[in-house]
């Protein structure tokens, strides 16, 4: 790969060339649209759960942030390898009972 002040070549040939970094930023930046987006739905809910409940549930933004990048990643993991379409809902549906309920039912 051709090298210009730090950066890839444009006309690299290589895998790690300039539109493979464009295609990769090009998606960083949608899932953290994504992230950001389902971070302010996830808080508007809980909002409104709290006043239908009369709870007063409080969880930081950062930590609803954190938990959206963390299932990004899972997916992202999911396409990445080579997974049957069973195995896939096997993973699917481990991450959601974790997601759901913790450790517990995981290793009752």
């Amino acid at each position: 790969m051709a090298i210009s002040n730090g950066l890839p070549s444009p006309t690299s040939k290589d895998t790690l060339g300039f539109p493979a970094l464009i295609n990769t930023c090009t998606k960083i930046i949608s899932f953290k649209i994504w992230i950001d987006k389902n971070t302010e739905a996830s808080l508007k809910w809980l909002k409104k759960y709290n006043q239908l409940h009369h709870k007063n549930i409080k969880v930081s933004e950062f930590f609803i942030h954190y938990l959206n990048s963390v299932f990004v990643n899972f997916i992202s993991e999911l396409l990445m390898h080579d997974i049957k379409n069973e195995e896939i809902e096997k993973h699917l549906e481990e991450y959601f009972t974790f997601y759901s309920n913790g450790w517990m039912p995981l290793i009752e």
